[in-house]
C-alpha cells in the first residue's frame, strides 16, 4: 500500500486509517492466512511499529534507495505477517 508518505511527514490532514491500530487489526483480519501486508513509507515509524507488533504482526522495515544506488535517500517498505489470533503478541521479524 502506498497511501501517504507515512507517519513522519503525512500529506493529507488526515492520517489514513491504516496508520492506526483499528486500520491495522482490519488488515490483518483481511489477509489470507500466509498474506504480506506491504505499506511504504517516507520514512521509519517507530509508533507504526509498536502498532504492528500490538495489532498481531511480525512485521521487517526494509530500506531502500529513492534512487535505486546506495547514496539515499532512503524510504521503508514494512512487510508484515499475521502471527497470532490475539492481537497484542507481536515481533519485529518476517520470515
Amino acid at each position: 500500500l502506498d497511501l501517504d508518505n507515512g507517519l513522519a511527514a503525512p500529506v493529507y490532514r488526515r492520517v489514513p486509517r491504516v496508520y492506526e491500530r483499528n486500520g491495522l487489526a482490519f488488515a490483518r483480519r483481511s489477509l489470507a492466512p500466509d498474506g504480506v501486508l506491504a505499506v511504504w513509507s517516507a520514512d521509519r515509524s517507530e509508533a507504526f511499529e509498536d502498532s504492528m507488533a500490538a495489532c498481531g504482526f511480525a512485521w521487517r522495515g526494509v530500506e531502500v534507495s529513492v534512487r535505486g544506488d546506495d547514496d539515499g535517500p532512503w524510504h521503508t517498505i514494512y512487510l508484515a505477517q499475521r502471527i497470532a489470533e490475539t492481537p497484542g503478541i507481536g515481533t519485529a521479524l518476517v520470515a
